[in-house]
């Protein structure tokens, strides 16, 4: 949800992702949780759908209100990135927080390397593999939620190859299910078919505890799960067909995910 009513900026509480940028993002990671982003309506229009109807002003009030403060300000300044951050438009951006509440911190890396790629100015993840790929797989979130795979994969694909290069040799080490479902949601949601061939199978072959423990399929992710935790639109749904004991339902349930996996 988005909205530009009714904020006042204090200067230096701004987290500038573009110098030149002439939009605050008003970002609540949850309901008293938030950070506020000087990023270029431009850019993001550029590389994200949702960006580019959100700020046209013929389409929403907040690309009328954007643009008509745009206008105001330019009268008064040649140059835009000598607009005090205070004085630009505001778009707010609700609900952003992925995963338990106590995760907040990795939904702000996560969103702020989204904004950093779209304005080629990333900053990138430390610390081992693990915590890497999971700030990936938060990225590829925020990614399909903004409709911007396609910057973002090309990213992913630049800056960390291990995620790729390996994607289609056979695997030594038994994966934890929660790699494999990581690897799967990256793969799905930007687009590499080598990734989501080789994790598909690998989650067919080694079983999901999700499965073992007969979970039902929600209607949408829980609050405190992580997107790839239950696999929507299709991939890992229960086929429309009374249960079977578990182990013939994992085995229909293992199909399903095989002959969807495209």
């Amino acid at each position: 949800m988005a909205s530009n009513r009714g904020l006042i900026l204090p200067p230096n509480d701004v987290i500038v992702i573009d110098h030149q940028g002439d939009l605050i993002l008003h970002v609540k990671y949850r309901q008293d949780i938030f950070r506020r982003y000087r990023v270029s309506t431009s850019v993001l229009c550029s590389h994200s759908f949702y960006f580019s109807a959100l700020l046209d002003s013929a389409k929403f009030s907040e690309g009328m209100v954007v643009e008509s403060k745009l206008a105001e300000l330019r009268k008064q300044y040649p140059d835009i990135g000598k607009v005090p951050a205070q004085e630009l438009p505001v778009v707010t951006l609700s609900d952003v927080g992925v995963g338990p509440k106590t995760a907040v911190s990795s939904s702000e890396e996560a969103f702020r390397l989204c904004l950093g790629i779209l304005h080629e100015s990333p900053l990138l993840p430390t610390g081992n593999k693990a915590r890497v790929r999971f700030i990936y797989a938060l990225l590829a979130h925020y990614a399909e939620v903004y409709a911007a795979t396609a910057i973002v994969a090309k990213h992913v694909e630049s800056r960390w190859p291990d995620h790729l290069c390996k994607a289609s040799d056979p695997l030594t080490v038994k994966p934890t299910e929660i790699k494999i479902r990581q690897e799967l949601y990256m793969g799905l949601v930007l687009g590499f078919r080598k990734v989501t061939s080789l994790y598909s199978a690998v989650l067919v072959v080694l079983g999901s505890r999700r499965w073992a423990e007969g979970h039902d399929d929600p209607s949408t992710t829980d609050d405190g799960e992580y997107p790839w935790d239950y696999l929507l639109g299709g991939v890992e749904g229960r086929w429309p067909m009374p249960k079977f004991p578990a182990p013939v339902n994992m085995r229909q349930r293992s199909l399903h995910i095989v002959a969807t996996a495209y």
